[in-house]
Parts: structure tokens; sequence; C-alpha cells
């Protein structure tokens, strides 16, 4: 994906037609385009428009019903070849999937930085004032997700499963037509990824009083995926890590 443009007053790509800025800010990543918007009106103008949407997770997408779901599910099994559930034709928002990212049930911060960068330091939004807080949490929308948490032990080649956890979420209000209100959002899908965290958190300290924190996550070791399953029902895998050295 592109991720440096040139935006200079003499940059070529200024000078192009609207329809092949169009098409070159296309390829362009989510944190490019966002950054994009605040640095050039030219830009800014074009992005605002209908055709980056789904590019930008808007939150004015239109959540897909459980029909149109299972068709999806259908054309990526049919290109895939497999039966199995997919992620293919579903992508979660890059700022749960690609940036390194916390929640802390104290005070519902969101921590939010590069997880390529070896700085330390992290920068610390609340979650309230998170600027994609509103955004749709996966592309095509959705208005039904089933989030799951799960912890593995990992010693050498052996991984075991510590604990699984799941919390379903599920937009009810719809309008005259049928259709919701809007997406399932980054918020909604980090306040449920939240309160399964809360929950291993009590299941620890009730094990061990003595154990009063617990590390945030992700830590670096996480793993996310999403999947469309065959009946149109759309999950979200969070996969923690804790790896001990038998030496």
């Amino acid at each position: 994906m592109t991720s440096r443009i040139d935006l200079r007053p003499s940059s070529p790509l200024l000078r192009l037609p609207v329809e092949l800025q169009a098409h070159i800010l296309q390829n362009c990543d989510y944190f490019t385009l966002k950054k994009l918007q605040r640095v050039c009106k030219s830009f800014k103008r074009l992005l605002e428009g209908a055709l980056f949407d789904k590019a930008l997770f808007r939150s004015t997408l239109r959540p897909l019903s459980t029909d149109e779901l299972i068709l999806l599910a259908q054309r990526s099994t049919s290109a895939t070849g497999t039966d199995t559930s997919t992620s293919t034709s579903l992508r979660l928002h890059p700022v749960i999937q690609e940036a390194r990212w916390c929640v802390r049930d104290e005070s519902e911060e969101f921590f939010l930085h590069n997880k390529a960068s070896t700085v330390v330091e992290r920068l610390c939004v609340p979650l309230a004032s998170l600027a994609a807080r509103d955004e749709s949490a996966t592309c095509p929308a959705v208005k039904r997700l089933q989030v799951i948490a799960q912890r593995f032990q990992v010693r050498q080649d052996c991984k075991i499963l510590l604990h699984k956890d799941s919390k379903l979420i599920e937009l009810e209000n719809e309008n005259i037509e049928g259709d919701s209100d809007g997406p399932i959002t980054i918020e909604r899908l980090a306040s449920a990824l939240l309160e399964l965290e809360s929950r291993w958190r009590i299941r620890l300290l009730c094990r061990d009083r003595s154990m009063m924190w617990v590390n945030p996550y992700p830590d670096g070791t996480e793993e996310f995926s999403v999947d469309l399953l065959p009946d149109g029902s759309v999950s979200v895998t969070q996969n923690s890590f804790l790896y001990y050295d038998d030496d």
C-alpha cells in the first residue's frame, strides 16, 4: 500500500485530473488517507466524497443484512475453493488491527501508537475523545458481531488454551425500513474487549488476591482476526499469548 506521497506545490500528483488522483489515493492505506485529510486541502475535499467511505470506515456505511453476509460468504468460498471461515471478504478497522492499543478499565483510556515503533512512550487518548471511535469497526459494516478473547500459554512448540470468553454485540434499534441506525463502531468493539479483559482480571483476583494488576493489552503478542462464517455470522477474535521458557 502507498504510504508516502509528495505534497509539495510542485508535485505532479496535484496537477493530475481529479479522477486520476482518486485512483491513486484508493491504493493508500487508512492512516495515509487520514494524514492527507489533515495536511492537504485539495485531497481533503476529494477524500470527503462517498468514494472513500469504505476505505475510511465511515459511520455512514450501511450494515449488511444477514442475507447479504451469507451471499458474501458464498462468493468468498467460491473464490477460495474452501468451506472454512474467511476474513478475506471482511476487513477489521486498522486502528484495531494494525496499531498497538490498550484499554484500561479504570479510566477507559485508549493507548495508540505505531506497532513498529520502539519508543516506550505511548499516545494516551481517552476512548471518548478518540477521533475514530464512531467509525465502523469492520468493512463492510455489520450490526451483529461476536467478540472472542482467548489466552494461550506457549511453551516451546506447545500452545495451551488458558482462558476463553466472548460477548455478542448486536444493534437493536432499527428505522421504518428495517435498517439499523448505523454500524458497530470502534467504540462498541473496544468496550466489548474492555469488558472481556475486566472479567479476566476479576478471575485472576479471585484466584490470587495479591495480584492487583495485570499488564494492559495488547502488549505486542496479540493477534486479531475477523471471520465471516457461511451462516452470515461475523466474529472478531483476539488471541493473547503468554510465553514461557522451560529452561
